[in-house]
């Protein structure tokens, strides 16, 4: 994997008055993967490594939009977990059903959080 990774926006954000148009990941250091096994969810998870290795507050990366999302988890996450041998469940989220969707937000929050069954029936 050749860093560092340079990904244009496609919907700039701005931050103190700066607009930021694109962000560049290297690698990640020994002190950014430690913090991102420190934390319990894959979103967290995420966000750490990403805003590591761009060294940009996770609110930056928080602020991203689904288009660029997509761009950075492909350019940037795909490669990454492939470098470094590792199937990463969060690059499988896009893909889950409602109902594993569904499983996946009770498990966390708990059965109250997650609606009815069937949107009709609300």
């Amino acid at each position: 994997m050749n860093y560092p990774i340079k990904v244009a926006l496609k919907r700039p954000l701005t931050r103190d008055g700066a607009v930021v148009d694109h962000l560049v990941f290297d690698e990640p250091t020994l002190r950014v993967n430690i913090e991102v096994q420190q934390l319990d969810t894959l979103y967290d998870q995420m966000v750490a490594l990403l805003a590591g290795m761009a060294g940009a507050p996770k609110d930056t990366i928080l602020d991203l939009r689904d288009s660029d999302m997509d761009r950075v988890r492909r350019e940037v996450l795909e490669p990454y977990y492939a470098s470094v041998g590792v199937e990463s469940d969060m690059l499988q989220l896009d893909r889950l059903t409602r109902a594993e969707a569904l499983a996946a937000v009770e498990a966390y929050y708990g059965p109250e959080q997650t609606g009815p069954e069937d949107p009709a029936a609300a």
